[in-house]
């Protein structure tokens, strides 16, 4: 087999196993970190509109740690959440209305700011624990009157 046709194979295999893998990993962070439960019981019809931040991090249970690849929308309504796009194979977008936060503890520290919920899991479902990060983030819930 001639050099360049080795190198052809190599790139064209790397441009369809990579993507494979890609999705491979974001499906199993979504499977083992918790969000295809948060998805199936909280589920987004449509965007929300207010308050978006953009790159935020969020930590879903022990395993769902997203580090600056989160989309997050606050309003009045509640929690809008969506992975950059990069991330979004297996992650479905997230709609959490405020009602179903059953605790809220609000931690300002300049950058280490975060606010932890408490989500109500829905038909008896275990509470769902979600940290979001950031000062102007955890604000802007303390704005729309979320506390705990």
């Amino acid at each position: 087999m001639s050099e360049p046709l080795i190198v052809v194979l190599a790139v064209a295999g790397f441009l369809i196993v990579f993507p494979l893998f890609w999705m491979a990993i974001t499906w199993l962070v979504s499977t083992v970190g918790g969000w295809s439960v948060l998805a199936e019981q909280y589920p987004a019809s449509e965007p929300l509109t207010g308050e978006t931040f953009s790159w935020r991090s969020v930590r879903l249970g022990f395993f769902g740690s997203y580090s600056n690849c989160m989309r997050v929308t606050i309003s009045g309504r509640g929690l809008y959440l969506q992975p950059l796009f990069v991330y979004r194979f297996g992650h479905r977008p997230v709609f959490i209305p405020w009602e179903a936060v059953a605790a809220m503890h609000i931690n300002l520290f300049g950058i280490f700011s975060a606010a932890d919920l408490s989500i109500s899991g829905k038909d008896g479902a275990a509470p769902i624990k979600l940290k979001l990060y950031g000062r102007a983030l955890v604000e802007a819930i303390e704005k729309h009157g979320v506390k705990g």
